[in-house]
C-alpha cells in the first residue's frame, strides 16, 4: 500500500517546503526521490534511508555529496506519514533541538488531528 505523504503546516506555513526551499536544485531533487521511496515502501524503504530515533520518530536520510540532509517525520494510523521537520546535519547524532522541534510538531498536529497515530 503506497504511503501518503503530508509536510507539517502551521496555518498556512509549512517549514518542511520553506526548508526544501532553501537546497540547492540536486540535493532538492535527490531528497524528493527519497520521500517517493518512504511513499512506495514505507518503514520498509530500508536501513540506508530510514532510522527509528525514538517516541515514534523517524529520520529520512539522504547524502548528497558529503552533506546530510534529514527529514524527521512519523506515522499516522492507516497509510499516512507526516513530515515534521528538516535540516542539515553536521554531526554524526541528530541535534536535540531537531528532535524536540520534532516532538513538538508531532504534538500539535496530533492535537488537532484527534491524536490518531502510530508510536
Amino acid at each position: 500500500m503506497e504511503m501518503e505523504i503530508e509536510f507539517f503546516k502551521k496555518g498556512n506555513i509549512s517549514p518542511i517546503i520553506e526548508f526544501l526551499d532553501l537546497l540547492q536544485e540536486k540535493e532538492r531533487a535527490k531528497v524528493f526521490r527519497n520521500i517517493e521511496l518512504l511513499k512506495q515502501f514505507g518503514l520498509n524503504a530500508g536501513g540506508n534511508f530510514i532510522e527509528p530515533i525514538g517516541e515514534g520518530l523517524f529520520s529520512l536520510r539522504t547524502v548528497f555529496s558529503g552533506v546530510n540532509i534529514r527529514l524527521l517525520f512519523f506515522t499516522v494510523v492507516g497509510n499516512q506519514v507526516v513530515i515534521l521537520s528538516g535540516f542539515k546535519k553536521k554531526t554524526n547524532k541528530i541535534p536535540k533541538r531537531e528532535i524536540d522541534i520534532a516532538k513538538e510538531r508531532k504534538k500539535e498536529y496530533l492535537k488537532i488531528q484527534g491524536g490518531k497515530h502510530y508510536g
